[in-house]
């Protein structure tokens, strides 16, 4: 049920009105109308190289290959069961009346690892239109164990051996750099304009935060990409990250400053949510990251920790978390913008959907 939740929370967040304060939303007032349909039948000929989606991810805002559709391309990477591994197409833009994935041919899909994975999210594009045919995707190893987390760069005007169009390809090292050995659930994304947060759980539910640098044209080839870890939640449940249907999520509201959000003070086996702003520096922190190309940039946190309510929150359930930026992105003063929304069960006092924009600066904080 969860997944469910955080999709219709994703489509609701970009509806509301951006106003400060809190909009509470009942269940009769939350719609989703289908549109395009996905199935193994919509890849045509390479019908037969796919099985058991699961972990599906879509990013948008790229630029690819279709010399006829101006408009701009979307990817979809998804554990392959066929293939034992994360595969990624280029899709049609969405409105379409059935999603087409392109180039229609077989092996169209590109290999961004061999071992199954999950947690996936595809973030698309990056901020920016420098390098529009740029985009970064972030997984952790299913297998018990081996929860190794690791994020590749991917890019829609590669041109694959023996062929002489270009498609989507996987840019950087053979083996995709980690993170982190030891990283649950959906990895919380977001991207700057050559810079990127990832936030992911621990086995025990606590919440940490790495920064990166992402060379969009020779892909990513080292672990020393990234920053050192930022730890954000410390407080924690024996295997509340493992079993965790809750995940944290990103928002960048410029190369340096983004905001995550994320499952907290746990209290047999629930939780609240809490946000955090990080500050990302590169080299002489005064010169900011954008432009920077040093491996190794330093995250660090960035004013008080903000977390809904008291404890009594804790007898409303989320069942999911969404963090978009409103306000423009490199906006850093105090009228940059995020909108948080949460779902809950719609029963009782709890409502079927809370969303606020953040009212505070250098602090995050949201209305109630």
């Amino acid at each position: 049920m969860a997944p469910a939740n955080a999709l219709v929370v994703a489509l609701l967040a970009s509806l509301f009105g951006f106003t400060v304060g809190e909009i509470i939303v009942e269940t009769s007032a939350i719609t989703v109308q289908p549109a395009a349909k996905f199935n193994v039948a919509s890849l045509t000929s390479s019908e037969s190289l796919f099985s058991d989606f699961f972990s599906l991810s879509v990013g948008c805002g790229l630029s690819g290959p279709q010399p006829t559709d101006p408009l701009p391309t979307c990817t979809l990477c998804f554990q392959n069961g066929e293939g034992d591994g994360m595969s990624c197409l280029m899709v049609s833009p969405a409105g379409y009346g059935q999603m087409a994935f392109y180039p229609n041919t077989p092996n169209e899909a590109a290999m961004f690892t061999t071992n199954a994975v999950a947690g996936v999210n595809n973030a698309g594009a990056f901020e920016g239109d420098v390098d529009p045919e740029a985009g970064l995707v972030c997984f952790h190893r299913e297998k018990a164990g081996k929860e190794k987390a690791r994020c590749a760069l991917m890019r829609t005007d590669v041109i694959h051996s023996g062929q002489t169009a270009q498609s989507l390809g996987k840019v950087g090292a053979d083996t995709n750099p980690m993170y982190r050995n030891g990283a649950f659930g959906v990895q919380g994304l977001a991207l700057s304009e050559s810079h990127a947060v990832v936030c992911y759980l621990l086995q025990n539910g606590a919440v940490e935060c790495k920064g990166m640098y992402a060379d969009k044209v020779n892909g990513l080839t080292d672990s020393n990409i990234y920053s050192a870890a930022v730890s954000l939640s410390t407080t924690a449940e024996a295997d509340a990250g493992k079993n965790a249907q809750v995940y944290p999520v990103v928002a960048a509201l410029s190369e340096d400053i983004y905001v995550a959000c994320f499952p907290d003070n746990y209290v047999s086996g629930s939780f609240t949510v809490s946000c955090q702003k990080l500050k990302l520096s590169c080299g002489d922190p005064a010169d900011g990251c954008l432009g920077n190309t040093d491996n190794s940039p330093t995250l660090a946190t960035e004013g008080s920790k903000w977390s809904m309510g008291d404890t009594t929150d804790l007898n409303c359930p989320a069942h999911g978390i969404t963090l978009e930026r409103v306000s423009a992105f490199d906006v850093e003063d105090s009228t940059a913008s995020v909108l948080l929304c949460v779902s809950s069960t719609a029963t009782g006092t709890c409502p079927a959907l809370r969303c606020a924009v953040n009212s505070n600066d250098p602090d995050i904080s949201f209305s109630e």
